[in-house]
C-alpha cells in the first residue's frame, strides 16, 4: 500500500467508526444501497505543493449520501451530518475525533463542504454533500 491509499482507508474507517450507521467506501462502488454512505474519492492533486519538501498535502473528497433522491425527507438528514456538534453524526466531529486517521497521516482537517444537495452521483439520483478533507503525511 502506498502513503496515499493508506490516507484513504484511514479517512474510510475513522468515518465508518465514528458514525452511527455508515457504509464507507475508498473506492465507488457499483451502487449505494444502505444509508448513510460515505465514498472516500481522491480528488485534485497539485504536484508542485503536494510533494513539497518530505511532506505530502493533498484534499480528499468525501462524498456523503444519505437517501436516494425519491426520499422526501432526505435533505434534512444532510442537517446532522453538515452540523460540527451533532454528535455520532458530524463529520467534522469524526475527522477531529482522531486527525491522525488511525495513524495513516500526520494531520488532517474538514476544509469545507460543498456540491449539497440532490443531483445524480454514481448513477443515481442521492442528498448528498461533498466533504473536502486536507490531509499532510511526511514522507522520507
Amino acid at each position: 500500500m502506498s502513503n496515499y491509499s493508506d490516507a484513504l482507508a484511514g479517512l474510510r474507517d475513522q468515518l465508518a467508526n465514528n458514525i452511527t450507521n455508515l457504509k464507507a467506501f475508498d473506492y465507488p462502488p457499483d451502487s449505494v444501497n444502505q444509508f448513510p454512505a460515505a465514498i472516500v474519492m481522491p480528488s485534485e492533486i497539485d504536484y508542485e505543493i503536494a510533494f513539497a519538501g518530505n511532506t505530502f498535502t493533498t484534499n480528499v473528497s468525501v462524498w456523503l449520501l444519505v437517501a436516494s433522491g425519491d426520499d422526501a425527507i432526505g435533505f434534512r438528514r444532510l442537517y446532522d451530518h453538515l452540523d460540527p456538534t451533532a454528535a455520532s453524526q458530524s463529520i467534522k466531529a469524526a475527522i477531529e475525533a482522531d486527525r491522525t486517521l488511525g495513524g495513516n497521516v500526520d494531520t488532517s482537517r474538514l476544509a469545507m463542504a460543498r456540491n449539497i444537495g440532490a443531483p445524480e452521483y454514481f448513477g443515481g439520483r442521492y442528498f448528498a454533500a461533498e466533504f473536502v478533507i486536507e490531509i499532510c503525511v511526511s514522507v522520507a
